[in-house]
């Protein structure tokens, strides 16, 4: 997947927002634990429904994941993310651009 490629590219990674499901061979939580190894002080934010959440939460909670349930806000997210970074967050949070990856 991208996710695969920019996660093992040379450049480091310091934030990762993913669905929680959303393809066959990989889903988010496998990503995270994939990116958690690379990237050990990694931001992770994973959203999905409240059935999925409900069902990986011990999962997540291993990888200090922030999770966000569908639907959601930008400012919501903007603030998941904040949450979840180290100590200056809140300046990736206000300067990173909120878009999905395609």
């Amino acid at each position: 997947s991208d996710a695969c490629v920019v996660l093992q590219g040379p450049r480091p990674v310091h934030l990762l927002v993913t669905d929680l499901i959303f393809g066959r061979d990989l889903n988010g939580l496998e990503l995270a634990e994939k990116a958690r190894v690379r990237w050990p002080d990694l931001s992770i934010v994973l959203m999905s429904g409240f059935s999925e959440i409900a069902e990986n939460r011990e999962r997540a909670e291993r990888l200090n994941a922030q999770i966000i349930a569908k639907p959601f806000s930008r400012a919501a997210l903007a603030e998941v993310i904040v949450a979840g970074q180290p100590t200056g967050g809140e300046d990736v949070a206000k300067s990173a651009p909120l878009r999905a990856a395609g």
